[in-house]
């Protein structure tokens, strides 16, 4: 049996909007994003698009990391920031 592997960038949680931030527990709750919570952050499935209008950079970054190679997206409060995202201060 082989098994699967899947990538996981871990990136900080200011590459979200603080509306973003405020909404992710009610768009896992609601299906419109597949992850987890986790302390500090959640883990984002990267292969769905959220329809809220209010997620367009959740949807830039998931988009983003999908391009390269990656299946999900750590949003950790610890995490690295990366120049080729935008951040928020919240």
């Amino acid at each position: 049996m082989a098994i699967r592997s899947e990538t996981t960038a871990v990136i900080s949680t200011s590459h979200l909007t603080e509306v973003e931030s405020d909404k992710m527990d009610s768009l896992l709750d609601s299906r419109d994003v597949i992850g987890n919570s986790k302390p500090g952050g959640w883990i984002i499935y990267t292969g769905l698009v959220c329809n809220s209008s209010e997620t367009s950079n959740l949807n830039y970054v998931l988009g983003f990391m999908l391009g390269r190679g990656y299946t999900w997206v750590m949003f950790d409060s610890i995490g690295n920031v990366y120049d080729e995202l935008e951040t928020y201060k919240w």
